[in-house]
């Protein structure tokens, strides 16, 4: 779990002092950050706090009156009310007027703290996750009306022009037509399938012990004839690396990324390179690399937005989701992708993810094969040319 960033606002140091101790035993990684008062928060710099714990009775004013406050400042964090004593009264108040939790401090212990905590970062974080999901749903739906549009006016044109040349004998061009009425359906059913595999990534998965080798295999096997029909030279140094994963995600986001590569090469024949290295010791760093048409600066940190397309892309089809979904599926694995581009000279894509950890058996060593093993650099190219 990445680290909890916890605001303490107490203007009883004691009190600060015994709740920044218990919060280390409740959680293995913690910054605890403390406030005498509502005053101490102005100008606030770093990450947003995931909990805010403010004590009921402040010198200017009381946590009742900060609720909406620091619900504008930090919509994400979870609030929990802490008082000097147990007062229903209060806690009523205090849930009505947006706070996660409250707990009386004579309460206060690690089991107890424990618990609340816990529990309110598990409810503001699927609280940030429906949040999201109903934003991206309602771009998606703003999206697909507008781009669906195009293609449906195109099937209800060509369909009545199809009619007229049966209806006239005109049977030159029915085949003309239908090849425009086919492409047309086939952008539409790209458009829903990109969509498709897009929102199945928010599906529950299981996670196992994946090697990053075996995911690359199964993505370049899915991509075969479209490496064959480009005639796509993919280069391989990988080293064996574990993560802990959804096999299948993690080759739809390579196949994607490859697709990528593939697609937006530009005139000269596809080139792609991908490695996997250590990078640390609790992280592995996969590279996705071509020599396309690349991606304008200003671009590069929003190829990942859904339905966003680069400039440089305009000519090539694609749904605008490929990218999108890859930063969903690396977030879903606790990881980090990025962008590194150059305009006419190619792209690499990053993912950082961390390791699977090791087996250990009951003496606490790691077992055999539990550490990468070497795969040497293979270059693969397949002929498309007909024999």
């Amino acid at each position: 779990m990445a680290e909890a960033c916890i605001l303490v606002l107490d203007d009883d140091l004691g009190d600060r002092k015994f709740v920044r101790r218990l919060l280390g035993r409740v959680l293995p990684q913690v910054s605890v950050r403390e406030a005498a008062d509502a005053s101490e928060l102005l100008g606030w710099e770093g990450k947003p706090p995931d909990i805010v714990m403010v004590d009921y009775m402040l010198p200017t004013s009381n946590g009742l009156e900060l609720l909406p406050r620091l619900r504008d400042s930090w919509p994400d964090a979870g609030i929990i009310m802490l008082t000097g004593k147990g007062d229903e009264e209060i806690a009523k108040s205090a849930i009505q007027g947006g706070a996660a939790d409250y707990i009386p401090k004579q309460s206060l212990s690690v089991a107890s703290l424990h618990r609340i905590v816990w529990r309110t970062l598990e409810k503001v974080r699927l609280q940030a996750r429906i949040r999201a999901q109903r934003e991206e749903l309602e771009v998606f739906a703003s999206v697909l009306v507008h781009d669906l549009k195009a293609p449906i006016r195109a099937v209800n044109f060509l369909s009545g022009e199809l009619a007229e040349d049966i209806a006239s004998g005109e049977m030159a061009e029915v085949g003309e037509t239908l090849r425009l009425l086919q492409k047309s359906a086939e952008k539409m059913r790209n458009m829903v399938d990109s969509l498709a595999a897009h929102i199945q990534i928010d599906r529950g998965v299981e996670l196992e012990k994946t090697d990053i080798s075996d995911v690359v295999d199964t993505a370049l096997l899915a991509l075969r004839e479209e490496i064959a029909q480009s005639g796509c030279v993919i280069s391989q140094e990988l080293r064996g690396h574990r993560v802990e994963g959804s096999a299948p995600q993690l080759a739809q986001l390579l196949q994607n990324l490859v697709s990528n590569a593939i697609k937006y090469a530009g005139d000269a024949p596809p080139d792609v390179a991908i490695s996997a290295q250590a990078d640390g010791e609790a992280h592995v760093l996969i590279s996705v690399s071509d020599h396309g048409i690349g991606i304008p600066p200003d671009f590069v940190d929003r190829v990942f937005e859904p339905f966003r397309r680069a400039p440089t892309t305009q000519g090539v089809e694609g749904t605008g989701l490929g990218l999108a979904t890859c930063r969903k599926i690396v977030e879903r694995h606790h990881g980090r992708i990025w962008c590194e581009s150059e305009p006419g000279a190619g792209t690499t894509i990053r993912i950082r993810l961390p390791l699977a950890q090791p087996e250990a058996d009951p003496l606490g060593f790691a077992l055999a094969g539990s550490s990468p093993t070497e795969r040497p650099t293979t270059v693969s190219q397949v002929d498309a040319r007909p024999s």
